[in-house]
């Protein structure tokens, strides 16, 4: 049975702390039919110079220089028209894309074989406990992500012993695996969740993976301030207004989520706790201050970003 080919696109702007470790292991993969193409957004650092010295060491590497400064959505909207494969993974340059064994990551893509299928999702793709050592902020992100995760694969409809799928009611569901003829362009901030309404509203299903030896993202191993963490979550009070205007609204979580999130803070640890607790004020910190900044662009608003 022939490969099904993957094209990783990973925007970058300024990546020079990191994109080394990202691209050291895309490279790596065991896997023959994949590409991965960069698109260097007005990069003023090292980032291209690093990006050149793996072109040299991978033909499967390629990059393309843009100056839009428009953000994310707008980077990924001209390099996917360079890509050549079937499935598209989306792959920020501080994610890590982690895959076991060549049989781990074709068991990934045979959902593709379902022509129902149009992507695989996560709630977030960055999920505990990939990284217990990390930063207390870091935890508590990865907690909320896992928490919504493990909820989803209780309550969706299981198609077999791995996989489950998913519809609207489980919004908000981030969409960075996806087959490239779905795809139209994005224009907010909550770009990863424009992808999951696209391809709902095609008529294509949403498949998440309950197997935890199957690929999975985990970060490049940042930590994260609390001022920085309010920004994010400033960032994502954005998204859900741009969202909600293009009538792509982010549900309101229903009562049995509060319930279910009540029932596992006591099974965290005191880090655990303490990183979830602050998450959640920095996200009701964001959410006021957000309420000052509805009119802002996605231009503008993806310069709130962290700062490498």
């Amino acid at each position: 049975m022939r490969e099904i080919k993957i094209s990783f696109l990973m925007p970058a702007h300024n990546e020079e702390k990191i994109i080394a470790k990202t691209l050291k292991n895309l490279i790596s993969l065991p896997y023959k039919n994949y590409e991965i193409i960069l698109g260097l957004d007005g990069c003023t650092d090292k980032t291209e110079e690093i990006v050149k010295s793996f072109e040299k060491k991978s033909n499967k590497v390629r990059h393309f220089n843009f100056n839009l400064r428009q953000g994310k959505p707008a980077v990924i909207n001209q390099i996917i028209k360079k890509a050549t494969g079937e499935i598209i993974i989306i792959n920020d340059t501080d994610w890590i894309f982690m895959v076991k064994n060549k049989e781990s990551l074709k068991k990934l893509l045979e959902i593709f074989n379902n022509p129902k299928v149009g992507c695989i999702a996560d709630s977030f793709s960055v999920q505990y406990p990939a990284r217990k050592e990390a930063g207390i902020l870091e935890i508590g992100v990865m907690m909320q992500n896992q928490i919504w995760i493990d909820y989803i694969k209780e309550h969706g409809n299981k198609i077999n012993g791995s996989w489950i799928i998913a519809d609207k009611s489980f919004s908000p569901l981030i969409v960075n695996i996806f087959r490239k003829k779905l795809y139209k362009p994005n224009k907010t901030l909550g770009d990863d969740f424009e992808r999951f309404y696209y391809i709902v509203n095609s008529g294509s299903k949403v498949a998440i993976t309950t197997d935890p030896n199957l690929p999975r993202m985990t970060t490049t191993g940042e930590n994260y301030k609390f001022k920085e963490l309010i920004m994010i979550k400033e960032r994502t009070a954005l998204a859900r207004y741009q969202l909600k205007a293009r009538k792509m609204p982010i549900k309101l979580l229903s009562l049995k989520f509060y319930i279910y999130i009540i029932k596992q803070i006591p099974k965290m640890d005191f880090k655990e706790f303490i990183g979830f607790s602050l998450l959640n004020l920095a996200f009701l910190i964001g959410l006021i201050k957000n309420k000052f900044k509805k009119n802002l662009s996605t231009k503008e608003g993806w310069k709130m970003r962290l700062t490498r």
